[in-house]
């Protein structure tokens, strides 16, 4: 029995003895499950977070980029304004201009009225040389007809050495233009000529230009503007030549204008304005390049205009999605009153 006894003592303790440590096992086992569960936890929060912070940076990008399309919108919106400010005054400037058309027409009718008048009248006058009256003497042969120059001068009503001569819408061409300056012109400091389908203006360097200030040549049919190269215009103020149909100007580095102030080159063929960089205009206070085939408008960056308040190149080929041509005219914008680039 004793036996028996120890026999079960040494089996219990062989069973009891180990317990303590299989606790303490399963308590570090469940401390790292713990832990486990915290890293997994900490993981998915850092997710979590992530994602949260990628949203907000959207949002942020995507309120910056609304408010840089509100900006541009706002651009556009000042753009529309002016361009509605111009037309106005382009409609104004059209409805003066057909006001001076309805009088022209009116005077035109008026001599034409005359005109028969007298054409009737030279008909019913006898067709002899001299007549002898009772009393002997002769009567005057008729006038010799005027020449051509002279009609011209009668119709047009133009003075020698005069010094403003406008003619402009009369459709006298080439050959009228001729006529004109075959009257002596020496004073001349405005010569207004628009809208008379004027093709060649060699006629410029057979009168004397030194004394110009304004010359308006807008709405012709000219196709080549060298002849600038001969000319003294060292006087020149204005410089109008819109609506015509040239495409080079490289004369205007070789041209001596220190005093210009406006030149107007709108709607003509132009592409290349490279020359702007060389010309000598230090006085130039607006320049009208709109309505062209201009691409490359990087000569602005090289070359300034100190006195410049206007600045046109709308209605050409220019990419303002390029980079440089965006920070470009940002430039302008800054430093030029008004600018025009849509």
């Amino acid at each position: 029995m004793e036996e028996e006894n120890k026999v079960e003592q040494i089996q219990g303790q062989e069973v009891t003895e180990p317990y303590p440590q299989v606790i303490k096992q399963e308590e570090i086992r469940q401390e790292e499950k713990i832990e486990m569960n915290n890293e997994v936890n900490q993981i998915q929060y850092r997710d979590v977070y992530m994602e949260y912070i990628n949203e907000l940076k959207n949002e942020i990008f995507q309120l910056k980029k609304e408010g840089e399309e509100k900006k541009e919108l706002k651009n556009e919106i000042e753009n529309l304004k002016i361009n509605q400010q111009n037309s106005n005054q382009e409609i104004v400037i059209l409805k003066n201009e057909i006001e001076n058309l309805k009088k022209i027409q009116q005077e035109s009718n008026k001599e034409i009225l005359l005109l028969k008048s007298e054409i009737e009248k030279l008909k019913q006058v006898k067709p002899s040389v001299t007549v002898k009256e009772e009393v002997g003497k002769e009567k005057k042969p008729q006038e010799e007809e005027l020449s051509e120059v002279e009609k011209f001068k009668k119709k047009y009503e133009i003075r020698e050495n005069c010094s403003e001569i406008e003619i402009y819408n009369k459709h006298i061409g080439d050959s009228g233009v001729k006529l004109l300056f075959e009257i002596p012109q020496n004073r001349l400091k405005t010569l207004n000529l628009y809208g008379n389908d004027i093709k060649d203006i060699s006629f410029l360097s057979n009168i004397n230009v030194e004394k110009l200030e304004r010359l308006y040549l807008y709405n012709n049919k000219i196709t080549d503007i060298k002849i600038f190269e001969k000319l003294n215009l060292s006087n020149l103020l204005e410089l109008c030549l819109d609506n015509n149909f040239f495409k080079d100007i490289s004369v205007l580095e070789k041209m001596n204008c220190t005093k210009l102030h406006k030149l107007y080159l709108s709607s003509t063929k132009i592409s290349d304005i490279s020359v702007l960089e060389r010309v000598n205009f230090p006085e130039l206070v607006k320049l009208d390049l709109s309505n062209n085939h201009i691409k490359d408008i990087s000569v602005f960056e090289r070359k300034t205009f100190d006195r410049l308040t206007l600045l046109n190149i709308s209605g050409n080929e220019v990419n303002y999605s390029d980079p440089k041509n965006k920070n470009l005219v940002r430039t302008l914008k800054q430093n030029i009153e008004e600018f025009e680039y849509k």
